[in-house]
């Protein structure tokens, strides 16, 4: 029985597997993840949204404060500044000072402010940077030899 075929292309997708599956190209791709979930978090910040598009609630203060009308959560830029994100061998790391939990899932008194996703629920966002990341890592891998 003869087999026939493009080896040569056979031995390119082998290749190209084998990258895929290397250690160096997960680390590759955590790094990447790591950043669009810090610049995800500074959009979230900026727009006062929620992972999954929601706004923020806004400030009780009294009007003549000097919170009234203001952002939620950036008084001094503290919190959003806190925020470190790093690659771990499995995943992604979000650490930010220990009050961003009381502003994450909210308290009695307070309302929450979902800075970061929840559940193993990227929402839209989030999701949409990700696999945009994804892609990118994938196509360059694709593309070398």
């Amino acid at each position: 029985m003869a087999v026939r075929g493009d080896f040569n292309r056979l031995t390119s997708l082998i290749e190209q597997a084998r990258l895929i599956a290397s250690v160096q190209f997960r680390m590759n791709v955590l790094k990447n993840l790591a950043e669009a979930a810090r610049t995800e978090i500074v959009l979230g910040f900026a727009t006062s949204t929620d992972p999954y598009g929601n706004r923020w609630a806004p400030l009780k203060a009294k009007p003549g404060s000097r919170r009234y009308g203001g952002q939620p959560l950036r008084d001094r830029g503290i919190l959003q500044n806190s925020f470190n994100v790093e690659p771990t061998a499995t995943g992604i790391l979000i650490r930010a000072v220990i009050y961003a939990g009381f502003h994450q899932y909210g308290t009695r008194r307070m309302v929450a402010r979902r800075m970061v996703p929840v559940d193993n629920n990227l929402g839209p966002r989030w999701r949409r940077s990700f696999y945009r990341v994804i892609e990118t890592q994938l196509t360059l891998a694709s593309k070398r030899r």
